[in-house]
């Protein structure tokens, strides 16, 4: 897939999740250099020492509009690709939920005056309560030495569930959009999804040029992963 049909995928679906009350707030993707970025500027790798520090980077990441989008329940989602001679070598997908409205500590301002039930439903039935990260990285930019590929232990392409920095679970190849969204709304956001199913299964039709290359060695297809495929 070229960057820019990558740019275009992105940003159609950012729209489409625009268009049906998934996203609140959005930053529009644009190549610039050998990168596809949101609008806004970058945020790095992110590490957590504990719970409160989490808290203030999400608070902070979201009065900065720091985010690919910003989701119904205020859970970011930050999106970036990096590319080498036009083939992808990095990507980094971020969703941070908001944990205060989890725990209910606190309410966003747009549920201040809605009845307690509303609150407690979208808490109770939509609420992604814990952070995720999807990584891909092929080594073509960075020195391999530096957090290196390391089959069967580090596979290129990962994802990490909660805050458990080891927690690293293959999967069989770098992920578009498409694919990402589709499983983030599926599994994660499952009452929207049932409330949006006919439009979100026209929309998350995928095709074999939704897919990347299958970049996995044969040691992390041993271990349980996430098999990619049409």
């Amino acid at each position: 897939m070229k960057i820019t049909q990558l740019e275009k995928e992105l940003n159609d679906c950012i729209s489409f999740l625009q268009s049906i009350g998934f996203s609140v707030e959005e930053n529009w993707s644009y190549i610039n250099d050998s990168s596809l970025v949101p609008g806004c500027k970058k945020i790095g790798m992110l590490k957590f020492e504990n719970i409160h520090e989490y808290v203030e980077i999400h608070k902070m990441l979201s009065e900065k509009r720091q985010f690919s989008i910003l989701t119904f329940d205020n859970t970011i989602v930050y999106i970036e690709y990096k590319f080498s001679s036009n083939k992808i070598a990095e990507c980094r997908y971020i969703i941070l939920p908001d944990l205060t409205i989890y725990s209910g500590d606190s309410m966003p301002d747009s549920y201040m005056n809605e009845e307690d039930g509303r609150y407690v439903e979208m808490t109770n039935s939509y609420q992604l309560n814990f952070p995720m990260r999807i990584d891909f990285d092929n080594g073509l930019l960075k020195d391999k030495s530096r957090n290196p590929v390391i089959h069967g232990e580090h596979s290129a392409s990962h994802i990490h569930l909660g805050f458990i920095e080891g927690c690293r679970i293959p999967i069989s190849r770098p992920i578009s959009p498409k694919v990402f969204f589709k499983f983030f709304i599926e599994n994660f956001y499952r009452y929207f999804y049932e409330d949006n199913k006919e439009q979100l299964e026209k929309f998350f039709i995928l095709k074999n040029e939704d897919l990347f290359d299958e970049e996995i060695n044969i040691l992390d297809k041993r271990k349980l992963y996430f098999d990619i495929c049409i």
